[in-house]
C-alpha cells in the first residue's frame, strides 16, 4: 500500500464560479490498471465566518412590503434590533423582543400586521398570518445553518479526460462540526480515515475542484482554507483489506466525525518532507 499526502492551500487554487476552488496536482498521482485509489480528508482549517443570514433567508415581508436583512452573522439582540429598524423605516413599525429565558421572539404592534412566509420567518418559528402580537412556537436557533461545514469534491480531471463528480460517493469528504465561535478558526484533524472513498475509472489524478457547504446547503466562501488529503493506493487484490481495516473504526465512531480538537491555534499549512504541498 502506498499513501500520498497532499497539502492544499486555497490561496494557490484557481477560483471559479459558485465558490469552487480548482487545485492542480503536480506531478500527477499515477494509478496502474491493477491498482485502486481511495481518498480521505486528514486535516482542515478555515476561518469561521459563516453567516447565519444569507441571500436564502434574509427576507421579511410585512404588509406586502419586503424588508431585506444584509448578509452577515447576527445575535438574537441584533436580529430584534434590525427588525425594529427596518419596519420603522418602512412605516410598518413592529416591536421585536427576544426572551432570553425561552429563546423565543415576540413581534407586536398597536395595529394589525400581516406576515408572509419566508425562510427568515421559518427560522424565527413564526407562521404566516395576520396578528397584533405573535411569538415563536419554539426556541429560535439562529445557528441552525452553521453547526457544521461540509467539504466536498465536485469534479476531477485526469491527463486525458474529465471524470466528473460521480467518481466519489456523494462527493462529501467530511462533515466538520463548528466548535469555535464566529470569527475564530475552525479546524479538523482525523485520527483515522473518517470517510474512505473510492476513486474509479482513472489512471492519473491531475486536477480536482473543491467546494464548502453549510448545513443549509449554501456554498460557503471563505477568505482562506487549508486541507490535507491522503490518497491511498493499493493493489486490487488488497482492496478488501481496506474495508476490513476501517470497519471497526466506523462502527466505533458511527455517531462521530472522528475528529478531535488539538488546541486553540491553527497552523494553516505544515510542510513535511516527502509530502506534496499544492
Amino acid at each position: 500500500m502506498e499513501e500520498v499526502t497532499v497539502y492544499l492551500d486555497s490561496n494557490s487554487a484557481t477560483k471559479i464560479a459558485n465558490q469552487l476552488y480548482s487545485f492542480n496536482i503536480s506531478p500527477s498521482i499515477n494509478i496502474s490498471n491493477d491498482e485502486v485509489c481511495h481518498v480521505y480528508l486528514k486535516g482542515f482549517s478555515t476561518l469561521n465566518a459563516i453567516p447565519n443570514i444569507d441571500e436564502e433567508n434574509n427576507s421579511l415581508i410585512v404588509n406586502d412590503t419586503q424588508h431585506t436583512i444584509p448578509q452577515g452573522f447576527y445575535t438574537r439582540e441584533q436580529i430584534a434590533s434590525i427588525i425594529n429598524n427596518l419596519t420603522k423605516q418602512s412605516g410598518h413599525e413592529l416591536s421585536a423582543v427576544f426572551d432570553e429565558k425561552t429563546l423565543k421572539l415576540k413581534l407586536a404592534s398597536p395595529n394589525s400586521f400581516t406576515l408572509e412566509q419566508t425562510k427568515f420567518l421559518d427560522m424565527l418559528n413564526i407562521s404566516a398570518g395576520t396578528y397584533t402580537e405573535v411569538e415563536s412556537r419554539i426556541a429560535v436557533d439562529l445557528l441552525e445553518g452553521t453547526h457544521n461545514l461540509y467539504v466536498q469534491i465536485q469534479e476531477i480531471f485526469t491527463r486525458s479526460r474529465y471524470t466528473g463528480s460521480s467518481f466519489i460517493k456523494n462527493g462529501t469528504l467530511a462533515k466538520i462540526p463548528i466548535l469555535n465561535p464566529h470569527g475564530e478558526y475552525t479546524f479538523f484533524e482525523a485520527q483515522n480515515p473518517v470517510s474512505l472513498f473510492l476513486i474509479s475509472n482513472t489512471s492519473s489524478l491531475s486536477t480536482f475542484t473543491v467546494s464548502l457547504y453549510n448545513d443549509n446547503g449554501s456554498l460557503y466562501e471563505t477568505p482562506r482554507f487549508c486541507m490535507t488529503l491522503v490518497f491511498r493506493i493499493t493493489k486490487k487484490s488488497d482492496s478488501s483489506d481496506i474495508k476490513e481495516s476501517t470497519l471497526e473504526y466506523y462502527l466505533d465512531k458511527i455517531l462521530s466525525v472522528g475528529a478531535s480538537r488539538q488546541g486553540t491555534t491553527v497552523p494553516l499549512c505544515q510542510l513535511k518532507k516527502n509530502h506534496r504541498v499544492i
